[in-house]
């Protein structure tokens, strides 16, 4: 048997504690050389927010505003006439002095990290003609789309590594589910910000989102075993989410962990 082959058949005996499974089987993220965020965790994010009210008749006002926030005050009850929206907001809007600096500090903290993304040609673009026309509308689409300033993309990006300055940690969640004979190990990922549109050319930006991986276990003479795996991803649905554990053409495994690309700027798997 290979070593690629025995890198695979990892297990874990049936008793092993939830923390020792998340543990044992917890994926290898692999980002896009330019990436701006990274994972982190919630209460940071929401203690940076405000909160807000979006109501029917079009008003938005402030319910809470930055710096008094926290997970204890985000979840009170307030009652709201129906189709009342209540969300946060990580960047406040910006005067243009404000926005000016956010773009000049963005350029600064980029030299200094020296985390660029260079752009090749897009997949539909390298294939034939009607490939091309597909990826010249695509692009034109962009012209009918909201688009979030570059200034709060940029504003987004000094937050998140300040934050990161004074913490240097990485944070994911996780859990296990048993049903059906399966045992199921989910990995939660927060991110405070998508910049896919204006740091990598995508669809859109939007503050806030939460990624997912599971690894499907089943037991056997009381051992646990890998069957699959299973992401978020925006290209695949359905059946298409997961892999085998065994497949060494579609995932690859290190060390018994899978490695799990990741969504430049997206950040879907």
């Amino acid at each position: 048997m290979s070593d690629a082959q025995l890198e695979r058949r990892v297990s874990m005996p049936a008793s092993a504690s939830d923390e020792e499974l998340l543990r044992r089987f917890e994926p290898i993220l692999c980002f896009t050389k330019g990436e701006q965020f990274f994972p982190m965790d919630v209460d940071t994010y929401v203690r940076e927010c405000s909160l807000w009210e979006h109501t029917p008749d079009g008003e938005e006002r402030v319910l809470v505003p930055q710096g008094e926030l926290n997970l204890e005050e985000l979840v009170k009850p307030r009652p709201a006439p129906f189709r009342t929206v209540h969300y946060l907001r990580f960047i406040e809007s910006l005067s243009l002095t404000e926005a000016a600096q956010a773009i000049a500090g963005q350029v600064a903290l980029r030299r200094e990290l020296h985390n660029y993304f260079h752009a090749g040609l897009g997949r539909l673009a390298r294939g034939g003609f009607l490939p091309r026309l597909a990826d010249a509308i695509f692009s034109l689409s962009f012209l009918l789309r909201g688009e979030v300033s570059a200034a709060t993309a940029a504003a987004a990006e000094l937050a998140y590594h300040r934050i990161l300055r004074e913490d240097q940690c990485h944070v994911y969640y996780a859990r296990v589910v048993r049903q059906n004979g399966w045992i199921i190990l989910q990995y939660w990922y927060f991110y405070c910000y998508n910049s896919w549109r204006s740091g990598f050319h995508g669809v859109n930006d939007h503050e806030s989102d939460w990624e997912n991986v599971s690894v499907c276990l089943y037991e056997k003479d009381g051992q646990l075993h890998p069957e699959w795996v299973a992401c978020a991803s925006h290209d695949f649905k359905g059946d298409d989410l997961r892999r085998r554990w065994d497949d060494a053409e579609e995932l690859q495994v290190e060390d018994g962990h899978p490695v799990v690309n990741i969504g430049a700027g997206s950040h879907a798997a």
